[in-house]
């Protein structure tokens, strides 16, 4: 009986609009191959550009394996990644499906309303109407807008103020967009009131033909999504109502699946997650000509919001602090778009080459036999890398067991001779006390013009001497050359020695002459005058919950309570004093919770170019609202940040001593744990 329920309700099941995984594959590509055969990221490229169905990821890499040259035997992880980075590729990472985004859009409709500004000049500016209906190649200010007899309208240019555009592109949800905008000088522009150029499209006689008002609507249509190409017709004001039942449910299907990919997958630049929302929809049958709400309009009225991660765009659920929703950064190590070894030392930005790598593995085959775990993560220690993810790190695993398999079955032959392992293991010490120096100077927060610059010159050039004596000691066996190689050796040695003595001894001299500039200052004197610390503010008066939190270590945090007419200057001293530390640096709060935001920025009234002065903004001039976060960075140097959270706003509140603490938690850490 279950078996001809199953049966009946398969039977009247309605066809789907999509191809099966068995009718894709038998589809074949058409693809330009070209000879000789291109490498792995020029044949991912060449997908992206000319693949027209959707396809899945078995599909696509046995295609490549046929048609690319390819070092990696087993390619599959390293194609997803490089994949994950096209940008006009749509992905369902649970089916491992990718629709090309010309298939994605084709048809797709979508609306737009003028501003009351654009009206009364005539014009309709680009950029984020058109996300992500068009390819990423295509600029935004460079979109084809037509009539509806497909003819195109003409563009002109319009000047505005800086903020102006600020404010209205970051509303939109595109403050990027500000990179199509020319300034009047050379400089990028500072001021509020500096004028901007920017290319819109003349809408002018569009909106005097069809008497557009205030409420009318524009309905625009994809033609050609490659070369972002649209329709545009008038829907009139009578149309909203309809428009806004058609597009309801959808944005509600577009907001359950963005966060739902928000919890699944890695985090990813917002368009391309929104086009990997869209694609779910479009598996699912959903019939994307209807018209679609803009994006910035999705962001600004959905549970969805667009954030910043380590000064990346990224979409998060509203109200969720992007570290805390997807965690600290992971530490990267090399950008994901390598086919060999030495590609993920060039392109991965790391200060060591091939020589090094393979006289480590010598090194430890040799003298050290700590295993291939401890190589590995000698070479990487304290070296500049990027962006860290599993398939990267299985591919740069995989390629360095196969250069130690490679060399543990020649190293006797490569490093013949006690003398040339001492003189190895010599150099790769010497090569690593060096790195360790220069992270050493940035931990402490020494900055590039507080060094001697001719010492600093002569150490940049050691690397080189290092890997160039690897090179030629790789191959030497004969007793003079080595011995010339230690001579060499000894003589940069005591020249390195020498000169990190001297940038001591700069950097020694520097402190000495601050210290004896402030011994004649009278310090009680100073510090009663910038004490900033609990004062009697007169009641009633409306104050401010606020919870700020250590970055560094979330588990310490402190709840201050300050009056309105305070400033934030207030704040910075009242958070100083809640942790016991010396408010000696200067510091900024960032209001948009992006570090180094300078259209946010409230620093220090002694910062020589920071943003407004922190003791001229009152706490009740911010407009803060509960759950509101934003930054504190005390001490640019060594960066401490604080997240700075709005628990709640007590208006009425009696006359009484504030800001001041009114819960703690966590013991606060050492502000110089080194001293």
């Amino acid at each position: 009986m279950a078996r001809r329920k199953k049966r009946r309700k398969n039977a009247t099941r309605k066809p789907s609009r999509r191809p099966s995984p068995s009718q894709a594959e038998a589809k074949a590509f058409d693809i330009p191959w070209p000879e000789p055969k291109p490498g792995l990221e020029a044949a991912v490229d060449l997908v992206e550009q000319h693949v027209s169905r959707p396809f899945h990821l078995q599909e696509v890499v046995a295609e490549i394996q046929r048609h690319a040259h390819i070092r990696n035997p087993r390619p599959q992880e390293h194609i997803r990644s490089l994949l994950a980075e096209r940008s006009d590729l749509a992905c369902i990472p649970s089916k491992a499906l990718y629709i090309p985004g010309r298939n994605l859009f084709r048809d797709t409709a979508f609306y737009i309303q003028p501003t009351e500004q654009e009206l009364a000049e005539g014009i309709l500016v680009p950029g984020h109407r058109f996300y992500p209906f068009m390819s990423f190649s295509v600029a935004p200010n460079l979109a084809q807008l037509c009539t509806e007899e497909r003819q195109p309208f003409p563009q002109r240019t319009v000047t505005r103020p800086f903020e102006d555009l600020v404010i209205y592109h970051t509303l939109i949800g595109i403050p990027e967009m500000l990179l199509l905008c020319q300034s009047d000088e050379d400089e990028p522009p500072t001021e509020p009131e500096a004028p901007l150029k920017m290319e819109v499209y003349d809408l002018s006689s569009f909106y005097e033909t069809h008497g557009f008002s205030g409420d009318d609507l524009i309905l625009a249509r994809v033609l050609d999504y490659a070369t972002g190409r649209f329709q545009l017709r008038y829907a009139g004001a009578q149309s909203r109502l309809a428009l806004r039942k058609d597009t309801v449910e959808r944005d509600a299907q577009l907001t359950r699946v963005l966060l739902d990919l928000m919890e699944a997958v890695d985090l990813r630049p917002p368009l391309y997650l929104l086009r990997d929302a869209y694609a779910h929809l479009f598996q699912e049958g959903i019939d994307l000509s209807k018209p679609a709400t803009p994006f910035g309009i999705l962001l600004r009225e959905s549970a969805v919001a667009l954030e910043y991660y380590y000064n990346r765009p990224c979409l998060v659920p509203r109200g969720e602090n992007p570290v805390a929703f997807y965690g600290e950064a992971p530490i990267p190590v090399y950008d994901g778009r390598c086919e060999t070894l030495a590609d993920i030392f060039v392109k991965g930005d790391l200060s060591l080459s091939m020589s090094y790598v393979r006289a480590a593995i010598l090194d430890d085959l040799g003298i050290r036999k700590m295993g291939k775990q401890a190589v590995a993560e000698r070479i990487l220690a304290g070296r500049t890398v990027h962006q860290w993810n599993r398939a990267d790190w299985r591919f740069f695993r995989q390629e360095f067991d196969r250069l130690w398999d490679e060399i543990e079955g020649q190293h006797q032959d490569l490093s013949s001779g006690r003398k040339a392992q001492a003189l190895r293991s010599r150099i790769l010490e010497q090569y690593d006390a060096h790195l360790a120096f220069l992270r050493e100077l940035d931990r402490i927060g020494i900055l590039p013009d507080e060094l001697p610059m001719q010492e600093m010159a002569q150490m940049a050039s050691f690397d080189g001497i290092c890997d160039q004596t690897l090179q030629v000691l790789e191959d030497a066996t004969d007793t003079a050359v080595l011995q010339l190689i230690e001579e060499n050796l000894d003589a940069m040695a005591a020249q390195w020695h020498a000169l990190r003595e001297q940038v001591e001894a700069a950097i020694l001299e520097d402190e000495d002459e601050d210290w004896e500039e402030d011994e004649d200052e009278d310090w009680e004197e100073d510090e009663d005058e910038d004490w900033k610390g609990e004062e009697e503010v007169k009641g009633p008066v409306t104050t401010y919950v606020l919870k700020v939190t250590f970055k560094a270590a979330k588990r310490i945090w402190r709840k201050i309570e300050i009056a309105g007419p305070q400033t934030l200057d207030h704040l910075h001293f009242a958070i100083q004093d809640a942790i016991d530390w010396d408010a000696d640096h200067l510091y900024s709060f960032y209001m948009s919770n992006r570090p180094w935001d300078r259209e946010t920025e409230v620093s220090s009234p002694y910062a020589e170019d920071g943003g407004r002065r922190a003791d001229r903004v009152r706490i009740g001039e911010l407009d803060l609202r509960p759950k509101q976060k934003f930054l504190y960075l005390f001490d640019y140097g060594d960066s401490h940040a604080f997240d700075v959270e709005v628990v709640e706003i007590r208006p009425d509140m009696p006359t009484g001593q504030y800001p001041r603490v009114i819960e703690a938690r966590g013991e606060a850490p050492e502000q110089y744990p080194e001293w």
